[in-house]
C-alpha cells in the first residue's frame, strides 16, 4: 500500500513534523485473518506531496511535490520494500506536480504540473533528458516523438 498520509495510531517520534511525506505500508492478514498494517518505509519532504506513482515491474516509487520537484526511489532487491535507494531528484517543474506515470519498458517519465506544462523525461542512463510539450504544440509533438502512444498503451 502506498500513501502520503499517516494514521492516528502512528507513533510520533519527535515534535518536528515535516510538511510532506511519502510512506509505504505493508498490509497482510494475521493468523485470525485480521489485516494488520505496518509502516515499512517513510521519506519526509519540506513540501507537501502532490502526486505518487508506483511502477510495479521495476519497483520504482515516484513522488511529485508542491514545489515542482520529482523524486524517484527504487526498491533494493530482497528487502521487501524496506530499503529504497534514491534514483533521481528532478527540478524542472516550477509548480505543483499533479500527475506522474512511468513507462516500464522505456523508462520515460510523464509528468504534468499546475502551470500546464507536460514533460517527458528519459530516466534511463542517468542523463535525465526531457522534452517539454506545451499545450498548443501537444498534438504535433506527440506524433513526432511517438512516446505518448506507449504511455496510453495504444500500440501492442
Amino acid at each position: 500500500m502506498l500513501s502520503n498520509i499517516s494514521f492516528p495510531w502512528d507513533k510520533k517520534k519527535d515534535d518536528q513534523v515535516p510538511l510532506g511525506a511519502a510512506f509505504i505500508y505493508q498490509c497482510k492478514p494475521d493468523k485470525k485473518e485480521i489485516y494488520i498494517i505496518h509502516k515499512i518505509w517513510a521519506q519526509p519532504f519540506e513540501y507537501q506531496t502532490g502526486a505518487i506513482f508506483w511502477e510495479d515491474r521495476n519497483e520504482i516509487y515516484i513522488i511529485g511535490n508542491d514545489d515542482g520537484k520529482i523524486f524517484s526511489y527504487k526498491s533494493k532487491p530482497n528487502t521487501h520494500y524496506m530499503v529504497m535507494s534514491k534514483i533521481s531528484e528532478l527540478n524542472f517543474h516550477k509548480n505543483r506536480v499533479m500527475g506522474l506515470a512511468l513507462d516500464p519498458k522505456t523508462m520515460n517519465l510523464f509528468s504534468c504540473s499546475t502551470n500546464k506544462k507536460f514533460y517527458i523525461t528519459d530516466l534511463s542512463g542517468g542523463n535525465y533528458a526531457n522534452i517539454l510539450l506545451y499545450k498548443n504544440l501537444l498534438i504535433k509533438r506527440i506524433y513526432k516523438f511517438n512516446l505518448i502512444f506507449k504511455f496510453f498503451n495504444l500500440l501492442s
